[in-house]
């Protein structure tokens, strides 16, 4: 017998993951924390913008005591009002930048973070103290789900951020150009404007260090 990989499989495998994480977690805090009830935000890793709008119906009708055996019943949860309404509340805002993205793998998860906490900051939401849910999913049928609250000085940070604008003011590059950085192969960045953080140099010499990432501050 030889693996099967197709995307249809991979969803009801991770909203199963997901959904045996998430009771674990609120076995342990006893329900003190329900991420579905008092997070603000639940946040996914997203190999696509609508990845935790599709795959979190399952667990929605579990917690909400809904029949979801037929396919007729899974679409009628998706369609239903009250999904519609808890996504927009608790997963909507986290999408934006991954649809402006596209597939981060494992950056994923920070990005809908900072998407979330970017929209809350533009609309003028106090998130001080705020709970969170995080669910993660890699490759294995892993999945990971734990809780986080926002901290008090949240606006400090997310200030500098501009992420949307950023986004926005991305510099097209053509296919060789993409090779070369991929390949580390480029001396100056394509953004000559660009003040912050990058990668200087990757260790090729030093066997012990060999693929070590060393980044300087430009400004």
């Amino acid at each position: 017998m030889k693996p099967v990989f197709d995307g249809q499989y991979s969803k009801p495998m991770l909203s199963g993951q997901d959904q045996g994480s998430l009771s674990a977690l609120q076995r342990k805090l006893r329900e003190k924390i329900n991420p579905m009830k008092h997070g603000r935000y639940l946040i996914f890793h997203l190999p696509y913008a609508l990845h935790g709008k599709r795959v979190f119906t399952e667990i929605y009708s579990l917690e909400n005591g809904l029949s979801y055996e037929t396919p007729d019943e899974q679409k009628a949860v998706a369609k239903s009002e009250g999904y519609l309404n808890f996504i927009s509340e608790k997963i909507e805002r986290s999408q934006r930048a991954s649809s402006e993205i596209g597939n981060m793998y494992t950056a994923s998860i920070f990005m809908a973070l900072l998407s979330a906490l970017q929209v809350s900051y533009n609309e003028g939401e106090e998130m001080a103290g705020a709970q969170v849910g995080f669910l993660g999913y890699g490759s294995g049928s892993k999945s990971k789900v734990f809780a986080g609250k926002i901290s008090k000085n949240w606006k400090t940070v997310v200030s500098k951020w501009n992420l949307f604008e950023n986004l926005k003011n991305r510099i097209s590059i053509d296919f060789e150009t993409y090779e070369k950085l991929h390949r580390k192969q480029l001396k100056r960045s394509v953004n000559t404007s660009y003040k912050g953080f990058g990668l200087k140099s990757v260790e090729s010499e030093n066997p012990v260090l060999k693929g070590a990432r060393y980044y300087h501050y430009q400004d």
